[in-house]
């Protein structure tokens, strides 16, 4: 079953000396088990940096404290390093004694590099998002003070002439304030005589999405009183 695996499987006695080592184990760490047979694990395969934390899983186990998962590093024949995320299990005497402990391990590195490949794609994702919101929000800042200092009226209407924002040149050209405004539609704003014609325009602005400039008289607040302006829609 040890060489059948297609993972690695290591076999070690209670002392950390290799006494199996399967052929996947060979293939992928470039070791024979000639060359690791009654080693030490850590002399050949664990980095010296985390040699004590894999010691310290190590007796855990032969205590029998079984530490179910875990991951670390192998160090390679060719001195290259490959992450693996291990199942342990370990073996008994009738007594109960710990004797032997079973690594079974799956090799991990490209499944990381790949996980971490693509949170850094992500986070550079998000960086960009920011970025761009920000000269957004710029752009949204700068057209609306525009919009709100210039000495022409300017007003926007929906597809069916309600006022949703009006300028402060606007609002003295009609004489109404800012909530009121809201209220009313351009129809308010349009004398009878034309009325009828004006939703010919919004028709338009539908197709064409513009229509070219006119001049049309506004109603202002002051009763009978008509202002002129030309207009682009």
């Amino acid at each position: 079953m040890v060489e059948a695996a297609g993972s690695i499987i290591v076999v070690m006695d209670r002392d950390g000396t290799i006494v199996r080592f399967n052929h996947a184990a060979e293939e992928i760490t470039g070791f024979s088990f000639a060359e690791l047979q009654g080693q030490p694990i850590w002399e050949y395969l664990i980095p010296e940096e985390i040699r004590e934390d894999v010691e310290g899983v190590f007796n855990n186990l032969t205590a029998g404290n079984i530490v179910g998962n875990y991951e670390n590093e192998w160090l390679m024949k060719d001195g290259s390093r490959r992450l693996f995320h291990w199942r342990n299990t370990v073996l008994q005497d009738a007594d109960g004694k710990v004797t032997h402990v079973v690594s079974q391990g799956y090799d991990i590195t490209d499944i990381r590099k790949t996980q971490q490949a693509l949170a850094l794609h992500k986070e550079n994702l998000e960086h960009l998002v920011n970025e761009r919101t920000a000269e957004l929000e710029e752009i949204t800042v700068y057209n609306r003070t525009l919009f709100e200092t210039s000495p022409i009226g300017l007003v926007l209407c929906d597809m069916d002439g309600r006022l949703v924002d009006v300028n402060p040149a606007y609002l003295g050209i009609i004489g109404y304030d800012e909530n009121e405004a809201k209220t009313l539609s351009y129809w308010d704003l349009t004398r009878m005589i034309l009325s009828k014609r004006k939703p010919c325009n919004f028709r338009h602005c539908r197709r064409v999405d513009a229509t070219a400039p006119m001049k049309k008289s506004t109603c202002t607040r002051v009763e009978n009183a008509f202002r002129y302006a030309s207009m682009v829609s």
